[in-house]
């Protein structure tokens, strides 16, 4: 297991298992990367994971510990050189804190979190009784560590920055996670120690939230995909030309919903889709919409002339005639555009 250098202080770190899932996972205060025992295994069977004794814990306790913020980028170095840049970061303790300062330093390298009691006062030094009677190699493990525990760390302002990490975010054991995007919470014994008392609650959260995210951004790619089909590549670049760190999730969840999960159900054929889009468009004045549609089913030959104009006809009667009146005026002036009144071949 290698050493890293980071601004005079040293990290001891381990890269296991192979395979397309990766895990970083950061121990809390007083303790060290044999917090992971139980979990880092069963991940590194499907997966990478890394694990690390941060400065003055663990194989490097001669050290004096780092503050969150150098820790973090200590933290990006060493993915850099395990090869390993996009991972699940998973924070226990202190830990959190460390994890969270990833996530807004590297977005792009995090695809989820999952903080453990995330806190800043010092790791519980205690298993409960029940997991003293289960699982004597914990506390074997916890009664192992140093009794003097490193300086009470300063607060660390949890909420502020989770409000710009963009990767979800799951809690296990611990603070409500505001600002961010949450996307389970659980509850058990052990506070802190909860990947000593209870590994298999870690590893299931650990490799639901992988799941989830990979299926998240393959679903979201192959809506892409289809919304590239229905509107156009150049509409589409347009749109993810505008794409910003505010509307981005928004974004992924209209590709994710609207075009992989809807336009792709075999219920309805295209055409009928485009229809059913510009008459409740229209609808609901939301005109905009309609003449995107408008445009890219004359462009894409989704329909006709002679269908767009019974469409309006319907709409009229069961919307009202001013809706179906601008959708006239809308439309015709997207199709003069287009030269399109004269019925397609």
């Amino acid at each position: 297991m290698p050493f890293h250098t980071f601004e005079s202080s040293r990290y001891y770190w381990q890269l296991d298992g192979e395979g397309p899932d990766a895990w970083l996972l950061i121990h809390g205060l007083g303790l060290d990367r044999g917090m992971w025992f139980g979990v880092a295994p069963a991940l590194a069977a499907r997966g990478r994971v890394v694990t690390v004794d941060l400065p003055g814990h663990g194989a490097v306790r001669d050290e004096s510990a780092q503050g969150v913020e150098l820790a973090a980028a200590a933290l990006r170095q060493i993915l850099e050189t395990a090869a390993t840049p996009q991972v699940h970061v998973c924070g226990q303790d202190w830990g959190g804190a460390i994890a969270i300062q990833l996530a807004t330093d590297a977005p792009d390298w995090i695809t989820g979190m999952t903080l453990i009691d995330p806190r800043t006062s010092a790791a519980p030094r205690e298993l409960s009784s029940a997991a003293k009677a289960r699982d004597g190699v914990a506390a074997d493990y916890l009664n192992r560590l140093r009794t003097d525990l490193p300086p009470q760390p300063p607060e660390f302002p949890f909420a502020e920055l989770l409000e710009k990490v963009r990767a979800p975010v799951s809690v296990i054991q611990g603070m409500h996670a505001p600002g961010a995007r949450m996307v389970s919470t659980t509850t058990t014994a052990g506070g802190s120690l909860v990947p000593l008392e209870s590994p298999h609650t870690v590893i299931r959260a650990l490799t639901r939230s992988a799941n989830d995210t990979a299926s998240s951004a393959e679903a979201a790619a192959r809506g892409q995909a289809r919304r590239r089909e229905v509107l156009g590549d150049a509409w589409v670049d347009r749109s993810l030309s505008n794409r910003t760190e505010f509307n981005a999730d928004f974004q992924n969840m209209i590709a994710r919903v609207a075009w992989e999960e809807i336009w792709t159900r075999p219920g309805l054929d295209d055409r009928t889709r485009r229809l059913l889009v510009l008459a409740i468009t229209a609808s609901l004045g939301r005109w905009e919409e309609f003449r995107l549609h408008v445009r890219s089913g004359i462009e894409r030959n989704g329909f006709s002339v002679t269908e767009l104009k019974e469409t309006l006809m319907q709409t009229g009667i069961y919307a009202g005639v001013p809706a179906a009146n601008t959708g006239f005026a809308e439309a015709s002036r997207i199709l003069e555009e287009l030269g399109a009144f004269e019925e397609r071949d």
